[in-house]
């Protein structure tokens, strides 16, 4: 019986760098976003990372904030569902999903394009998106926890009472 062993470099050593890569960053929402109304219009750049470098593909993802609504669209756009979306690049594939998080009630409106052949001339082009979010959308997580929090203690007060 024999055993082999096959040793692969973490990094190539000879031959070209074909390496996928994921390149993500949080940002402080005053910086990026401004509101119009009852819209808010979130401008992000579309190209950042490493320079002079051609992306063979290119997924870009948005997270919006939980409560987001879908807005009605009123001019040409990627968008086939109301959360409109401007890329300075067509989008090959646009997919809508609704992103969860820890104590999320209802998930956050996601919006995921995937690009091809991405190149460097790109960097400085803002991908802008505007969607509508209701001045209460805020307080729901915390209304929630806030009844989450009064259903144990009541329900504690009652089962005492019941127990005595």
């Amino acid at each position: 019986m024999d055993s082999h062993l096959e040793i692969m470099p973490r990094f190539p050593v000879y031959g070209g760098w074909n390496y996928t890569f994921k390149l993500g960053w949080n940002v402080d929402l005053e910086k990026v976003e401004r509101q119009s109304g009852a819209e808010r219009v979130l401008k992000v750049p579309f190209l950042e990372g490493p320079e002079n470098i051609q992306y063979k593909k290119f997924d870009f993802n948005i997270i919006l904030p939980e409560g987001s609504r879908y807005l009605l669209p009123s001019f040409r756009h990627v968008d086939c569902r109301n959360v409109r979306v401007y890329t300075p690049q067509p989008a090959l594939e646009e997919t809508r999903y609704m992103h969860h998080t820890f104590l999320d009630s209802l998930g956050r409106t996601a919006v995921k394009l995937s690009f091809e052949n991405v190149v460097d001339e790109k960097r400085g082009k803002e991908v802008v998106i505007i969607y509508e979010y209701p001045p209460f959308a805020g307080l729901r997580k915390v209304v929630i926890v806030a009844l989450g929090i009064f259903v144990v203690f009541a329900t504690r007060i009652v089962g005492g009472w019941v127990l005595k």
